[in-house]
């Protein structure tokens, strides 16, 4: 089981990254600094998307998309390491945050 838990783990602490990343290049051309990554747009974009087809996340002009993609991938992150807690030890410490 840990041969397919792992992988996932790691691929859904990049997509947060990913996903963090994305956050702070929207803030940052908040203040007029543009900077755009097309690999991780191209890879973040069509997740917020499906977020905000399916739920109304937006409140008054704020975007929580990228909020609830980050609890839906704890969650997803806390459920692999309750029913697979071996990964641990395979995983660099940054990596079980």
């Amino acid at each position: 089981m840990e041969i397919i838990a792992l992988p996932v783990f790691v691929f859904l602490v990049l997509i947060k990254l990913f996903v963090i990343f994305e956050v702070i290049l929207s803030l940052l051309s908040l203040l007029g600094i543009l900077v755009a990554i097309p690999f991780i747009s191209a890879i973040v974009q069509p997740m917020f998307q499906f977020i905000r087809n399916k739920l109304p996340v937006e409140f008054f002009g704020f975007d929580f998309s990228a909020l609830i993609l980050l609890i839906v991938i704890g969650i997803l992150q806390q459920a692999i390491l309750v029913n697979v807690p071996e990964i641990i030890i395979y995983l660099p410490q940054f990596f079980v945050f």
